[in-house]
């Protein structure tokens, strides 16, 4: 059985989800993707951040710790409690260089 048919996912390009408020910042990463052949979802905001990207169902989240409008730990906590997301890797972009903010981050997910 393929990687595709055991997680239910469609085969094709792998799908990234971003979630940043530098648009700036998450435009450059999604070119970056786009040119090496992934597919991108962007959102820019903490509303809803979590349940946009349940229904995009990515393969990975690429989240910012501090966005605008609310933090990207709850974004993560969101994520993991939907089932369909449970199981995606959550990868954080942070300029914070805390070890304690490290260790926090791999405590929500």
């Amino acid at each position: 059985m393929s990687t595709a048919q055991e997680t239910g996912r469609a085969a094709g390009p792998r799908k990234l989800f971003i979630v940043d408020d530098d648009a700036a910042l998450a435009g450059l990463l999604e070119q970056k993707l786009l040119s090496h052949g992934y597919a991108v979802y962007a959102h820019h905001t903490f509303r809803n951040a979590a349940e946009a990207a349940a229904i995009a169902r990515p393969d990975i989240v690429v989240l910012d710790v501090m966005l605008g409008d609310g933090a990207g730990y709850e974004v993560a906590r969101r994520l993991r409690s939907h089932p369909q997301m449970f199981i995606a890797p959550i990868l954080f972009m942070s300029s914070l260089d805390h070890k304690r903010e490290v260790a926090y981050a791999f405590e929500q997910g």
